[in-house]
């Protein structure tokens, strides 16, 4: 593609790795490509290509912060969705499905009823145990 030095450049600039700078060269041409399949290739298709490394440069700070991704699976209320992580860092801590159901009630005025607390401790267990 290019010379180390340039690629080391353009990586400084962007503010990435150089292996980051990498991917995201590889996925905004695969986007191109794609949509030079169907001829429509606009300021959009350009624009897009941020979103792409917004993309990467999120994946860099949740690495470095160690929080994986949450599954919310189908749930859609608005509070469960706020307080996932609350309800997670809590399940971590030992706290029981309805008891952490009842410290939110307590704590943070907000009523999530307990099977929506252990549908979402369920969907997450693999990634957020002690």
């Amino acid at each position: 593609m290019f010379p180390k030095t340039k690629l080391n450049a353009y990586a400084k600039l962007m503010g990435l790795s150089t292996v980051e700078l990498e991917e995201f060269a590889r996925r905004t041409a695969a986007l191109i490509q794609k949509k030079q399949q169907h001829q429509i290739i606009t300021k959009n298709v350009i624009l897009n290509s941020l979103f792409i490394l917004e993309d990467i440069k999120g994946k860099n700070k949740r690495i470095e912060n160690n929080v994986p991704l949450i599954n919310y699976g189908n749930i859609q209320k608005a509070e469960t969705i706020k307080f996932a992580p609350k309800i997670l860092e809590l399940h971590a801590q030992g706290m029981g499905g309805k008891r952490i159901a009842k410290h939110l009630k307590l704590n943070h005025r907000v009523k999530i009823s307990p099977s929506s607390v252990f549908k979402l401790i369920r969907l997450n267990e693999n990634e957020w145990t002690l």
